[in-house]
C-alpha cells in the first residue's frame, strides 16, 4: 500500500489561491508571470549566448513570462555539461531582467528516467526488463533468461526446477527480455523505474546538478521540474522488475510462479492474476518513482509537473493508473496534441476524461494549478481561433497552465519538422501572439482563484481495466469506450463532478456524516453523491469498505447500468458486493437520468440550461470564493453557436473580458430568489462571468446601436509585405562515383548520409551522449556534391536571393559563378543564409552547385529556397520564376505566391466628415492565422475568430482615413509538407515522407494553404 505522507504539499510557487472576487479583479487586470502560458523552449543546436538572449527576449516581447528549457533531438551542446550550464546561466540572467520563470525539463528529450544516457552508464543494472509468456518446443534449463519453465502434461502445467540440459516437448516459458539500445537513448537503453535506486540516481544526476549550481533559484525563479512520459514496459509483453515476485507475495500471499501461467488466460483466475499484478506494479510505480520525485521536489521548494501516457487508457501496461501518478505531482499535468476534435478514450483534443483526471486529482489534493503540454503536432497552419478554441476547452475543464509545444531555438536541418507549429521567431504570426498570451493569462488568473467544489464523484474503472489487459481486448475496449461516453455525456449535461481513482482512497478516503448529510471525503473534497459506472466490475477492498460505510450512514450511490456490476472485490468475485446493492442508498440509474438525480441530491445552486435544439458542445467551470463565484462558459464547436441561460442564488452578474481586462455589467434580472441571465456563444466562443454575493457597481456594457450604416471605402489595394519565396526541393546529389538525379531532397539527404558511413541524419530522432557525435570525424575524401536547379521565365528579378542552410559550410556556385552568403542576411532562421544571385542568375535554366568536402556532423542536406521580388508559376514539373505580378482579392497561392506564408496588406481609404458614435471594421471572408488592423498608421487590434470585427473608433479621425488589414500566413506554405499529405490538424516528421522520390510532380500537385482576403472588408458606423 502507498502511504502518501506528503500528498497535500502545496508548492510555494503555486501560492494559496485567492478567496475573494476583489483579489481576482486585481489579478485579472495585471496577471503575474505565473499566469502566462509558457512554451517548451527547445534547445536543439550548438547553443550560443546570443541565441539564448535573442530567442528568450523574443518570447518576453510577446509577454510570455515562463519557459520550460527542453533539450530535444538536434541538440549539439553536450547535455548537463559545463557548456550546458553556462547557457542555463545566460538564461537565468535574461530571466532576471525580463521577470521570466525558468522551469527545468528533466530529460534529454523523453521519456524521463535515463538522464540522457548517464543513468545507464553509471548504473548498468538499471536496464528496463520485460516478461514474455510463450509456448516453445525446446528449452535450455540453464538459460538465465527463463524465470519459469512449465511443462505441459496430461494433468496441466508442471513447474520445472532449475537445472541443466536441453529438453524437448511442449512448454510454456516466462522469459525475461532486456530493453534494447537505441540512438534515442544516446546509444544506451531505457531504465527500470521500479528498480530501487534508479529514481534516486536519476534525481542525483539531473536535479542535483541544477541544485548545485542554481539552488538559490529553486522555488522562485526556477519553480519546478517537468517530467515527460516516464513509463513501464519497454520490453516484453509486460513489465518486469527483479523483486516483483517478492512484492507480489507480500501483497497477495501467493507465489508469483504459481500465478504467472494465468497472466493471459481468459478466465476468472486470469482476471484475478492480472488485477493483482497491476495493483502491485502500480503501487511500486507510485512508491519508487512518483513519490520519491514528489518528495525531492517538496524538500527543495520545487513543483513536480509534466505528464505520463494518459491517452493509452484503458490500456494500462505503460502506466497502470494515470490519476494515481498525477496525485504525486505538485502540478498534475497531461499533454493534448493535434487539432482534431475527437471524444474517444484515446483522443487528444476532445478527451474530456483526460482533462478531468488531472483537474479532479488536483482538487482532491488541494492544488490550485494543473498543466497541459498543448498544440504539438497540430500543424503550422494552426490559426489564432484554433489556439483559442483548444485553450478555452482546456481551461473550462480545469487545466490552467498552457505549455506550448514547441518554441525552437533553430529550425536548421530536421529540426523544422519536429511536430510543428513552433512558437518562435520563425513563425510570422508570433509578432501578434501577445494577444493570446494576455487573453489566457487573464483566464488563468481568474480560474486559479477560489476552489472548484464538485459534490459528485464518478469512480473510474481502472482496476476493472486491469483485469482485461493482455487478453479479452474487445471487452477492454468496451470498458474504455462506454466509460468515456458517460464522462462526456455528464460534462455536456453540465453536471459538476470529479473523477475518482481507487488508488488514493486508502490514504485520502474517509466517510463523514454531518448535519448537512453524509459525505465520502477524498482529500480536500466532500462528495454527497458517488456514481458507479456500468463498467466498474471490480472494487478494491478499501473502496468496498468506504462505500459500505457511506451507504450505512445514509449516502447516495448511483449505479449506472445493469445489476451485475460491480461483482468483484480485489479481482475476485465476491458475494458480499450484493450487500451494497441492497442498501437503501444504492440506486439504479440509467445514463440519461444521472444528471437530474445527482443534482436533485447535491443541490449545486447554479443552474445552466442550454436552449432547446442546441447542437453545440458547451462546457462550464465554476469556482467558489467567499464573496461570490467565477463562471466560465465555453462553446467548443467551431461550426455553430450556442445559447442558453444561467440562474444563481447570488445577487449580481458582471462580465470580465479576457481580451481587454475590463469588467463590465452583464444584463440580468431577478426571478424570485434567483438572478438569471441569458448567453449566446459564437463558434469557438467563451464567456467569463463574476457572480457576486452583493450587487457591485461596474462599467456599463457597450450600448446597443440605434442605427448602423456602412461607410463607403475606396477600392482595396493589395501588396505583399515581405519577399516572395519558392522551394527548391528536387536535387541532384553525388558522393564519389555514385549519384542520384532529380530526386526529392529527403532521398538525396538519406543517400548523402549513407554513402558517408552513417545510417541517417545523426541529429534526427537521435540523442547525443556527452559529445560523442560532435567528436565524429570523416575521411578527407568524404562529403557530397549537389545541384539545385531552377528556371527563370523572362528577365532576372532585380531582387533575387538563394537561401541555403549553413551556406558557410559549402563551396557554392551559380551557373559556375562563385557566390557567397551576405553577412547578416537571413530568411526564416538565422542560419538560413541569403546569397545574392543578381550577378549570377540568368534567364532560362539555372544550376546552383554545392560542394561539401570533407563531410562534417554539421552538414544536413535540405531543400533550398529562392527569395525576392517575383512571382511563381506552376508548370508540368514544379514551378518557374516569373516577373512579380500585381495582387488582388483572392487566394495568394493562386496569384503567384504558392509558397508564401508571411504578410499581405489590404489597404483602403474612407472619408469621415465628422467623427461620432462607434466605428467597426467587419471582415466577411478571409483566411489566415491572424490579421492585424491598422488605421492611420496606428494599430487598432487583431481579427481572429467570430465575429470577425475590430473596433477602430479610437484611431478614426475626421477627414481621410487609411485602413489596413494585414493577413498573416504560416510556415505550412514555405516549409510544407507539400506533397502526398494534405492533412490538416496533424503534422509530424513523417509527414514529409510521402513525396514522390522522382520525378518532380507538377506544380498543381503541391498543396499549400489558400490564405487571403476574398471579399472587401466593410466599415460600419454605429450611432446611439
Amino acid at each position: 500500500m502507498v502511504f502518501i505522507s506528503t500528498l497535500l504539499f502545496i508548492s510555494t510557487m503555486q501560492g494559496a489561491s485567492g478567496d475573494s472576487i476583489a483579489h481576482t479583479e486585481s489579478l485579472f487586470a495585471h496577471p503575474g508571470s505565473e499566469y502566462t502560458s509558457g512554451p517548451l523552449w527547445v534547445w536543439n543546436d550548438l547553443l550560443t549566448t546570443e541565441q539564448i538572449e535573442h530567442t528568450l527576449n523574443f518570447l518576453a516581447d510577446q509577454h510570455i513570462r515562463q519557459v520550460w528549457v527542453h533539450p530535444r533531438p538536434g541538440l549539439m551542446t553536450p547535455y548537463l555539461s559545463d557548456d550546458w550550464f553556462a547557457r542555463y546561466e545566460d538564461t537565468l540572467r535574461v530571466a532576471e531582467e525580463r521577470d521570466i520563470l525558468v522551469w527545468i525539463y528533466d530529460e534529454n528529450s523523453y521519456p524521463s528516467g535515463f538522464a540522457g544516457g548517464y543513468v545507464p552508464e553509471q548504473m548498468p543494472e538499471s536496464r528496463s526488463l520485460g516478461m514474455r509468456l510463450e509456448e516453445v518446443s525446446e528449452v535450455d534449463l540453464a538459460n538465465p533468461a527463463y524465470y519459469a519453465i512449465y511443462e505441459k502434461t496430461d494433468t496441466g502445467l508442471k513447474l520445472l526446477p532449475a537445472g541443466e540440459g536441453i529438453r524437448t516437448g511442449a512448454f510454456l516459458v516466462g522469459r525475461i527480455e532486456e530493453a534494447g539500445t537505441s540512438p534515442w537513448y544516446g546509444g544506451k537503453f531505457f531504465v527500470d523505474l521500479l528498480r530501487p535506486g534508479v529514481t534516486e540516481k536519476f534525481l542525483e544526476i539531473t536535479l542535483d546538478a541544477y541544485k548545485e549550481r542554481f539552488g538559490k533559484y529553486f522555488g522562485n525563479r526556477i519553480p519546478g521540474s517537468f517530467t515527460d512520459e516516464p513509463h513501464l514496459r519497454t520490453a516484453g509483453e509486460f513489465h518486469w522488475t527483479p523483486d516483483l515476485p517478492e512484492q507480489y507475495a507480500l501483497r497477495w500471499n501467493r507465489d508469483f510462479r504459481d500465478d504467472l501461467p494465468l497472466m493471459k488466460e481468459v478466465s476468472a483466475e486470469g482476471r484475478r492474476v492480472r488485477h493483482h499484478y497491476f495493483r502491485t506494479i502500480n503501487e511500486l510505480f507510485m512508491e519508487r518513482w512518483g513519490r520519491k520525485y514528489h518528495d525531492y521536489c517538496a524538500a527543495n521548494g520545487l513543483e513536480m509537473t509534466g505528464h505520463y501516457w494518459e491517452h493509452e487508457w484503458p490500456n494500462c501496461a505503460m502506466v497502470p493508473d494515470n490519476m494515481a501518478m498525477s496525485s504525486l505531482q505538485q502540478r498534475p499535468g497531461i499533454d493534448m496534441l493535434l487539432n482534431r476534435y475527437e471524444e474517444g478514450p484515446h483522443a487528444q483534443f476532445g478527451n474530456v476524461r483526460s482533462c478531468l483526471e488531472v483537474s479532479s486529482v488536483a482538487s482532491q489534493t488541494g492544488r490550485a494549478r494543473t498543466l497541459c503540454e498543448v498544440y504539438g503536432a497540430s500543424g503550422a497552419e494552426m490559426t489564432f481561433e484554433d489556439y483559442k478554441r483548444i485553450g478555452d476547452w482546456l481551461q473550462v475543464l480545469g487545466v490552467n497552465t498552457l505549455n506550448e509545444h514547441l518554441s525552437d531555438t533553430t529550425q536548421r536541418g530536421a529540426r523544422k519538422r519536429d511536430y510543428p507549429p513552433s512558437f518562435s521567431y520563425h513563425s510570422p504570426w508570433m509578432e501578434q501572439y501577445h494577444v493570446l498570451v494576455d487573453y489566457f493569462a487573464r483566464i488563468t488568473s481568474a480560474l486559479t482563484q477560489g476552489e472548484q467544489i464538485n459534490r459528485c464523484l464518478l469512480l473510474e474503472p481502472t482496476t476493472t481495466a486491469w483485469m482485461y489487459q493482455f487478453s479479452e481486448g474487445e471487452h477492454l475496449a468496451r470498458v474504455g469506450d462506454d466509460f468515456q461516453a458517460l464522462v462526456v455525456r455528464l460534462a455536456k449535461e453540465q453536471l459538476e463532478f470529479d473523477l475518482g481513482t481507487e488508488a488514493i482512497l486508502p490514504e485520502l478516503g474517509s466517510v463523514h456524516k454531518t448535519h448537512k448529510g453524509c459525505f465520502l471525503r477524498v482529500g480536500e473534497r466532500n462528495y454527497s453523491v458517488v456514481i458507479i459506472p456500468a463498467e466498474m466490475e471490480n472494487l478494491d477492498r478499501c473502496t468496498f469498505e468506504l462505500l459500505k460505510e457511506f451507504l450505512d450512514k445514509g449516502g447516495l450511490v448511483l449505479s449506472v447500468g445493469n445489476d451485475e456490476a460491480p461483482r468483484c472485490v480485489d479481482g475476485v468475485e465476491a458475494s458480499e458486493v450484493t450487500l451494497l446493492k441492497k442498501s437503501t442508498g444504492w440506486k439504479r440509474c440509467a445514463p440519461e437520468q444521472v444528471t437530474a438525480t445527482a443534482e436533485a441530491h447535491s443541490k449545486p445552486g447554479l443552474k445552466i440550461s442550454l436552449a432547446d435544439g442546441n447542437t453545440a458542445t458547451v462546457y462550464h467551470h465554476r469556482r467558489q470564493l467567499k464573496d461570490g463565484e467565477i463562471l466560465f462558459l465555453v462553446n467548443t464547436s467551431n461550426d455553430c453557436s450556442a445559447a442558453g441561460s444561467i440562474s444563481t442564488p447570488l445577487q449580481g452578474i458582471r462580465k470580465a473580458c479576457p481580451r481587454t481586462g475590463k469588467i463590465e455589467a452583464y444584463p440580468s434580472k431577478r426571478d424570485g430568489k434567483l438572478c438569471t441571465a441569458s448567453f449566446v456563444l459564437p463558434p469557438c466562443g467563451s464567456l467569463l462571468l463574476f457572480l457576486d454575493q452583493k450587487v457591485k457597481a461596474a462599467d456599463p456594457a457597450p450600448a446597443q446601436a440605434a442605427a448602423t450604416t456602412q461607410i463607403a471605402l475606396s477600392d482595396i489595394e493589395v501588396r505583399r509585405v515581405d519577399d516572395n519565396n519558392m522551394i527548391l526541393d528536387y536535387v541532384d546529389v553525388q558522393v564519389r562515383d555514385k549519384s542520384l538525379q532529380g530526386v526529392f531532397w529527403k532521398e538525396a539527404a538519406a543517400f548523402s548520409f549513407k554513402e558517408n558511413g552513417l545510417s541517417g541524419n545523426i541529429w534526427d530522432h537521435c540523442v547525443q551522449f556527452r559529445d560523442e557525435l560532435l567528436q565524429m570525424e570523416f575521411p578527407e575524401d568524404s562529403g557530397f556534391q549537389m545541384n539545385y536547379r531552377f528556371t527563370i521565365e523572362g528577365a532576372v528579378p532585380e531582387r533575387l536571393y538563394l537561401v541555403v542552410e549553413r551556406a558557410d559550410l559549402y563551396t557554392i556556385t551559380c551557373n559556375d559563378v562563385a557566390i557567397r552568403p551576405e553577412e547578416g542576411l537571413w530568411w526564416l532562421d538565422r542560419s538560413f543564409q541569403m546569397i545574392n544571385l543578381a550577378g549570377a542568375a540568368q534567364s532560362g535554366d539555372n544550376r546552383v552547385h554545392l560542394s561539401a568536402q570533407p563531410m562534417t556532423v554539421f552538414h544536413e542536406l535540405e531543400a533550398a529556397h529562392l527569395v525576392g521580388d517575383f512571382s511563381v508559376k506552376p508548370t508540368e514539373k514544379g514551378f518557374v520564376v516569373t516577373a512579380a505580378a500585381p495582387l488582388k482579392l483572392g487566394a495568394w497561392n493562386a496569384q503567384g505566391l504558392p509558397f508564401y506564408g508571411r504578410r499581405v496588406c489590404y489597404t483602403a481609404t474612407a472619408q469621415i466628415e465628422q467623427k461620432s458614435g462607434r466605428y467597426l471594421l467587419q471582415v466577411p471572408q478571409w483566411q489566415g492565422v491572424v490579421a492585424e488592423v491598422r488605421v492611420n498608421g496606428q494599430k487598432s487590434g487583431v481579427v481572429y475568430g467570430q465575429p470577425p470585427i475590430c473596433d477602430i473608433t479610437d484611431q478614426i479621425t475626421a477627414g481621410s482615413n487609411t485602413v489596413e488589414f494585414i493577413v498573416y500566413g504560416s510556415q505550412r506554405n514555405p516549409l510544407g509538407p507539400h506533397l502526398g499529405n494534405q492533412d490538416l490538424g496533424f503534422c509530424h516528421p513523417g509527414s514529409w515522407n510521402k513525396a514522390p522520390v522522382a520525378p518532380q510532380p507538377a506544380g498543381e500537385d503541391y498543396f499549400t494553404m489558400p490564405y487571403g482576403l476574398f471579399a472587401p472588408f466593410e466599415l460600419l458606423h454605429e450611432t446611439f
